[in-house]
């Protein structure tokens, strides 16, 4: 099966079952045409990413925690809980970060995490 291009304003709803036997054939030119002749809704980019990643992975598994601790190194240039207290993204207003009895380095580590959803969203 080949995709045509289609001309911009002309988009389809995204037929994800077909965005995922294109995937599975290795159509890697023949899928991105259709993901970008389509209108995904929100809960089919779900879908496209998550049919993206096991493609890229085949044969190999996905270590959440490699993936966690790169962005702590990207965001934080390390992993010393000292230099993640009370720091997150602009994205949060700081009134709505109360501490609820959290210790310091427990603090730090929902900042971390907040701050690791944010740079992957």
């Amino acid at each position: 099966m080949t995709v045509a291009e289609s001309p911009p304003g002309d988009e389809k709803e995204l037929d994800l079952d077909n965005f995922n036997t294109l995937l599975e054939q290795n159509k890697l030119k023949e899928a991105k045409l259709l993901l970008r002749n389509s209108a995904p809704t929100p809960k089919d980019i779900s879908g496209v990413w998550k049919s993206i990643l096991a493609c890229h992975t085949r044969g190999s598994p996905v270590d959440n925690a490699v993936i966690y601790w790169d962005t702590v190194g990207t965001c934080y240039g390390g992993r010393d809980l000292g230099i993640c207290a009370d720091r997150t993204p602009s994205c949060v207003d700081a009134s709505h970060t109360p501490s609820y009895g959290l210790d310091m380095d427990s603090r730090a580590q929902v900042c971390r995490i907040v701050t690791c959803l944010a740079y992957n969203s």
